[in-house]
């Protein structure tokens, strides 16, 4: 029964371990632990490093895409834009000459109207500023200015 019996003074089984033991047992781990460390740090660097130029490519594929698409779509814009303006067109001239038909029988009433007013029955003033006359007297005019 001496086995379980405890010992006097428990705190001096640790001081009489020597520092020296101690380090001695942690000194192999502590070197694994470094050599871990450093090829963990290779590791890593080699990761990052495949990552970087992974993404550096990867980037110059999606910027060359989106080039190549933005280009496209560009094409496309401009070729739907031309049809469009093309029809605009056609349609707003078609709408021009409707409408122009559709105002014959105004425009002819109101040069009617204007005709009969200006030439009507005592109206001198306007014959007398609307006459054809005035070209010929106004060459003649000038040429005996001219020779005269």
């Amino acid at each position: 029964m001496t086995v379980l019996t405890p010992s006097s003074n428990p705190s001096a089984l640790l001081f009489t371990t020597s520092s020296a033991s101690i380090i001695n047992l942690l000194s192999p781990a502590l070197t694994h632990s470094l050599y871990f460390a450093t090829i963990f740090q290779r590791l890593v660097n080699t990761a990052t490093l495949f990552l970087f130029v992974r993404a550096y490519v990867s980037s110059l594929f999606v910027l060359r895409q989106t080039f190549c698409t933005s280009q496209l779509l560009l094409i496309q814009t401009y070729y739907a834009s031309a049809m469009l303006a093309r029809q605009l067109y056609l349609v707003s001239r078609l709408g021009m000459k409707k409408g122009w038909k559709a105002t014959e029988k105004i425009r002819n009433k109101l040069f009617f109207e204007f005709m009969v007013f200006a030439l009507g029955g005592g109206n001198h003033l306007l014959l007398l500023v609307f006459w054809p006359g005035w070209f010929v007297l106004g060459v003649c005019s000038g040429i005996w200015w001219m020779y005269g």
